[in-house]
């Protein structure tokens, strides 16, 4: 689960490695956001001359989370870190690249593009 001020690692070539959490848009009562959500992010350590710098504040779709994720099959999948990869206001991804694995749940909240782009879906 990813709350507000969360440190999160970005897991594409768009640019940015580390952002924060600055806002969930999802409304539930922990106010969390969890694999599938968009949240809005702030860049903290980015590379330079890429698409993405440093202090610039940006959406970010949640494709890794330390939580278990439970399945109905009765599997589990668990990370070792929180990861997101940068996207536009419409959810699609700015980068080319996603490293790194990607939960498969992503295909229930409709993100074909972040799916088709990864390395592998778990």
């Amino acid at each position: 689960m990813i709350s507000v001020n969360t440190i999160t690692n970005v897991f594409d070539n768009s640019g940015a490695k580390l952002a924060q959490c600055i806002k969930v848009f999802k409304k539930n009562k922990k106010n969390d956001a969890r694999v599938g959500d968009i949240i809005v992010v702030s860049v903290k350590k980015a590379l330079v001359k890429k698409k993405v710098t440093k202090g610039q504040v940006v959406f970010g779709l949640i494709i890794r989370t330390k939580r278990i994720i439970n399945r109905l099959d009765g599997t589990s999948v668990k990370f070792n870190e929180n990861g997101i990869v940068i996207v536009n206001s419409l959810g699609e991804p700015i980068s080319t690249r996603i490293f790194g694995p990607v939960v498969y749940e992503l295909r229930k909240k409709k993100m074909m593009k972040v799916l088709s782009i990864s390395s592998s879906i778990i």
